[in-house]
Formats: C-alpha cells, sequence, structure tokens
C-alpha cells in the first residue's frame, strides 16, 4: 500500500507532536515532594542525633547572664554543653570549627566500633606481631605474646588511660571479625551512620598515633552515643580498674590496676570532682599546647557532657578549669519560646507610609530558646512571674520591628529586624520576612523603599497586605492527581486527532489544486 506524502508528514508531525505532549504532561502533572531527613538507625540505645543537630538551627537569647563567666567560657577555645536532661544543646562554642584529636579520643571510636564486632567476656590471646610495633608509652597495660586478655579489660584500658598495646591488640581482632576490612574503614562507616560528617577517619589506624580532623559536633555525637550504652558506663564508672585478667598465677606481666589518667576523677587528687562520672583527655599538639576533654557531669541537679579545646598549657589551671565550666553551667537551663513568637506573629504588622504589611514568617523556622541563667536559690522570688523553671514558660514576650531596617525584596517579599523582649527585658534581635510572591518583581527603583497605598482606590489609610500563601509539605506532597494527571492522556489524543485531522484536509485540498 502506497502512503501519499501528505499522509507521511501527518504521521511524522503527530509522531512529533504525541513525544513533546508526553513530556509537558510529566512536566505539568507531577507533584513536588520536599526531601525527608533519612538518617540510619543506630541501635535502640542511640542518642537522637536527628534532634541535636536541628539545635544547630536556633536562635538561643541569654537571660540573667553576666559578664563574670566570660572569663571561664574565653577559656575554651571550641565548647559544646549539652544537657542529657532536656537533650538539647545548652551552649555551643566554634562547634564547627575544624580540630584535631588523637590518642585516648580517636580510641573512642575505636571501642565503639569494637563493641560491634566483640564481646566483653570474649578472650584474645596476644600474638607478636600484633604488638610488635606498638609504642610504649605510661599507662600501657605491658602487654606480651600469649597473654590471655579479655576484651573487657582491654577496652578498659584504652578508655581509662589511651593503652596503645590494648588498641592494636582491639584492632587486630576486630579486622578479623570484620573478615578483613580496615579499622580505617570501619571507622569511616561508623562515623557517616552517626552523622559526624566533618570527620575523617580515613586513614585512622585506631591507635590514635596519628591526628584525625574532626568537629566539636562531631565528637559531640560520638561521646553521646557512647555514654548511651551500658558496658562502656560499666567500664568508666570507675576512676581505678581492676584488671581481670591478671591473677596471682597468670598473666603476671601485665598490670593489675588502671587509673585514669585524669586527676578529676581520683579520689586521693586535690582536683577530685566527685560531680564528673567520666572523663576522656589528650594532649593535641605540644607546640602549640592544645589539649581536648571529654567529661561527663551528673549528680541529683545536673546531667551535662562537656567537649571542649583548650591551648591552657598549666595542667593544674586545666584542671581547675573544668571544674569551673562544669559549675557555670549548674543552673543553666533553655526555654522553648518558638510558639509564643509564633502566636506574637499571628497579629504582628509592621506600618509604614501608608502601607501595612502581615503575615510574617521566620526565616527557616528555627527554634527560637531562652537561655536562662538561674544565679541563686532567691532568684526564684525576684523572678516570680517571669519564668517558672518547673515547666519551663515565660509569662511575657514581645517584638519590636526596626523600621529602618525594612527592605523590599525583587521577588516581592520583605524583610526586617525585630527585637525581642522576655517581660520587658530586651534580649536581642532576628529577623522575619514575608514569602516571595510568584511572578512578581517590585517597579519601584529603591529596593529599600515601601511602596505607599493608592487612597483614591482604598477606602482604608492602611491597608492591610497579606503574605503570599505558603504550603505546607501535606498541601504539595499529595497523593490525589491533579486535573492535567488525570486527564491529561485523553486531552492529548483529542489535541493529536485534531491536529491530524486538519494536516488531512490541508494537504488534500493542497494535492487537488497541484492535480488541477
Amino acid at each position: 500500500m502506497k502512503i501519499s506524502r501528505p499522509i507521511k508528514s501527518v504521521i511524522l508531525l503527530s509522531i512529533v507532536f504525541l513525544t513533546f505532549s508526553t513530556n509537558l504532561r510529566t512536566t505539568i502533572g507531577q507533584t513536588y515532594t520536599p526531601d525527608k531527613f533519612n538518617s540510619e538507625t543506630l541501635s535502640e540505645n542511640s542518642v537522637d542525633n536527628r534532634n541535636i543537630a536541628a539545635v544547630f538551627n536556633e536562635y538561643t537569647f541569654d537571660f540573667n547572664y553576666d559578664s563574670t563567666k566570660d572569663e571561664v567560657i574565653n577559656a575554651c577555645n571550641e565548647l559544646i554543653v549539652f544537657d542529657k536532661k532536656s537533650n538539647q544543646v545548652l551552649y555551643k562554642k566554634n562547634e564547627n570549627k575544624e580540630v584535631f584529636i588523637n590518642g585516648p579520643m580517636v580510641q573512642l571510636m575505636t571501642v565503639l566500633v569494637a563493641l560491634d564486632y566483640l564481646s566483653l567476656e570474649d578472650s584474645i590471646t596476644v600474638t607478636e606481631k600484633q604488638i610488635e610495633s606498638t609504642p610504649k608509652k605510661d599507662g600501657n597495660l605491658g602487654l606480651e605474646a600469649r597473654n590471655n586478655v579479655t576484651v573487657e579489660d582491654l577496652l578498659a584500658s584504652m578508655l581509662i588511660r589511651g593503652a596503645t598495646d590494648a588498641a592494636s591488640v582491639i584492632v587486630s581482632e576486630v579486622e578479623k571479625q570484620a573478615a578483613g576490612e580496615s579499622i580505617a574503614s570501619l571507622m569511616s562507616k561508623k562515623a557517616l551512620a552517626l552523622g559526624m560528617n566533618s570527620s575523617d577517619y580515613s586513614k585512622c589506624d585506631g591507635i590514635g598515633i596519628d591526628r584525625v580532623k574532626t568537629t566539636a559536633i562531631d565528637q559531640c555525637l560520638l561521646y553521646l552515643n557512647l555514654i548511651e550504652l551500658k558496658s562502656f558506663s560499666q567500664l568508666v564508672e570507675d576512676s581505678v580498674y581492676n584488671v581481670k585478667s591478671h591473677t596471682e598465677t597468670t598473666n603476671l606481666n601485665i598490670a593489675d590496676k588502671i587509673k585514669t589518667n585524669v586527676p578529676i576523677l581520683l579520689e586521693s587528687s586535690k582536683f577530685f570532682n566527685p560531680q564528673v562520672s567520666s572523663a576522656s583527655y589528650c594532649e593535641v599538639n605540644s607546640e602549640e599546647s592544645m589539649f581536648a576533654y571529654f567529661y561527663h557531669v551528673k549528680d541529683s541537679n545536673n546531667d551535662k557532657v562537656f567537649i571542649l579545646w583548650t591551648n591552657e598549657n598549666s595542667n593544674s589551671l586545666r584542671l581547675k578549669l573544668l571544674t569551673q565550666i562544669a559549675n557555670t553551667f549548674q543552673n543553666a537551663s533553655l526555654i522553648d519560646i518558638t510558639q509564643k513568637v509564633q502566636d506574637k506573629l499571628v497579629n504582628f504588622n509592621v506600618s509604614k507610609d501608608s502601607l501595612t504589611l502581615g503575615n510574617w514568617i521566620i526565616p527557616e523556622a528555627p527554634t527560637i530558646f531562652v537561655r536562662y541563667w538561674q544565679k541563686s536559690d532567691s532568684d526564684q522570688n525576684i523572678l516570680q512571674g517571669t519564668f517558672n523553671t518547673q515547666d519551663s514558660t515565660v509569662n511575657d514576650v514581645d517584638l519590636t520591628a526596626d523600621l529602618s531596617t525594612i527592605v523590599s525584596n525583587d521577588d516581592g517579599s520583605y524583610t526586617i529586624l525585630v527585637s525581642l523582649f522576655v517581660n520587658k527585658l530586651e534580649l536581642g534581635s532576628f529577623m522575619l520576612e514575608t514569602l516571595p510572591v510568584d511572578g512578581k518583581k517590585n517597579t519601584d527603583q529603591n529596593e529599600n523603599a515601601i511602596q505607599p497605598t493608592d487612597k483614591a482606590n482604598d477606602s482604608h489609610e492602611n491597608k492591610i497586605i497579606p503574605s503570599p500563601i505558603i504550603y505546607s509539605e501535606s498541601d504539595v506532597a499529595t497523593t490525589s492527581a491533579s486535573t492535567m494527571s488525570s486527564y491529561g492522556w485523553i486531552v492529548i489524543v483529542i489535541c493529536v486527532a485534531a491536529f491530524s485531522l486538519i494536516t488531512v484536509i490541508v494537504g488534500k485540498k493542497i494535492k487537488d489544486k497541484m492535480g488541477q
């Protein structure tokens, strides 16, 4: 059957049109689904890392703070204080700055990985190869070939004293149990699972001879997960550990007791602090006199974790600093006032040059905290009606706009700086914004100017201009099909048929004229 040239053209054009229409339908009919937070489940005892990370998207304002605390806080180059009772970051300083760790701090990750492959009751017979290149240092167990030692003893000596001979044996045994996978690879995977995205364990030996690049927030995530493990708390609950593998007849060459290298844990030390239940320490860089400390302070009123780096060269002053930091934050707590601020924004309008703007929002919707510093028990009387520390509420929150900071943006949105007042005390300021207007741009040449309303066309002197509608996740991630999604194919088929019919008719007329 011979197909005429016009019919061929119709078929070709129909195929092109159908392809274009399919792509068009896909573009118009699809729905947008916002990305979800994807977090790997760690263990039943792991802390909620998502909550910790979320806290860093926040505004925190101090109430009742005095400058006498500055000297103590400034002695820390990097500092994180985490309140385990509220599961919130109470204070942070340079938490994302690149820092380094080595020795016992690196071994914290080694211990966490080891607990995935070994049980505390397991026994390991030490080989010559495992300890032949191990650096000798104070705090080592003194292991020799053919010693038969429990995993518990090995891990305890690492956690309490940073023992390199014990770490070498543990690393070797873990790699064997992991089918030959390197400790660096295992540590890197664990760091990723914990959300430690700024730490590089790719070249780590697990012993801590070489430094590891990390951040304070990453190490906070690691330490918080460690102290949630019963096996960890079991090993560091006492400042002196009795080595179980050392008996009257066996392993006489190894230490019978291990004492912590952080004197603040030792009752015999003048720096002893009974609040501190565990601590780890390392000298990161002797040339720069940089030292890192991780410790946990727990008593009837407190349950806080401290992660800090300091370049204080004196050992006694560093130990004094640990107690000072703990005491500084002893009566500090966070109060979430986000909802109170949101409630205030419902009727918050800004007027300038006969224009009134409403429906303000806080960019990126962060959490807003008041960090409340209770000076003494008498504060409860002084601040009666201001803060109720029992249910962590604030009675009076107010916002005041700085009209000189209002900005009109090209996308139709506005921004302005507002001051936050809590019980008539100004605590600080933050930005508010309105939503952009789709397809609209402000025509004023001065982007900071506000367009006045046309009173001739407006019965109100001050017209409230609502912000554009913002669609929530439930609106945009809907499972119900749009009109184009449901009837798109029908529309496309009708269009193709109509286009084909018109083309055939036009083609036939052209052919008839050419035949005449």
